[in-house]
């Protein structure tokens, strides 16, 4: 007597592939080459910044949605002086302070006035990420969100 194997479904392959992907951790230097198109080998992870790397001769910063806020919220915060008349023109509460000086007494002045987390989210609900970060790329892989961001230049 011969006895046959059952052979199992496309479908049921199809579920562990799901499940395994589901698993695996994804990094985001994978997100980039998948959507950029390039084999993996090919995409260079530099030292800095975080969440840098390179491929084609092009810089990229790849960052989760929290990541890209903590960003634009240090660069704020290091350089408030030098966005000081753009922003504080935007918003009405804070335009009594242009006239100071230096960047760690901007960030105490907002804090107090209207506090700095809400000031980062009016400052990217008017100009958004790519004014601090560059030109935006959304990246949705194995249903997760990315943002990269390519150096301009």
């Amino acid at each position: 007597m011969m006895v046959v194997e059952e052979i199992p479904s496309v479908s049921f392959y199809r579920k562990i592939r799901h499940y395994l992907n589901k698993r695996q951790p994804v990094s985001k230097k994978q997100a980039l080459a998948w959507y950029l198109n390039v084999p993996l080998h090919e995409v260079r992870e530099l030292t800095f910044p975080d969440f840098a790397y390179m491929i084609n001769g092009y810089e990229y910063l790849v960052l989760t949605d929290e990541e890209r806020f903590q960003v634009v919220k240090e660069i704020l915060e290091n350089n408030l002086v030098s966005y000081r008349d753009i922003l504080f023109s935007s918003i009405p509460a804070l335009k009594e302070g242009v006239f100071l000086d230096n960047s760690f007494e901007l960030v105490n002045f907002v804090d107090k006035v209207v506090g700095f987390n809400k000031f980062v989210d009016k400052v990217l609900d008017l100009y958004g990420y790519s004014f601090f970060l560059g030109m935006e790329i959304r990246i949705l892989y194995r249903g997760r969100e990315y943002f990269a961001y390519r150096e301009v230049g």
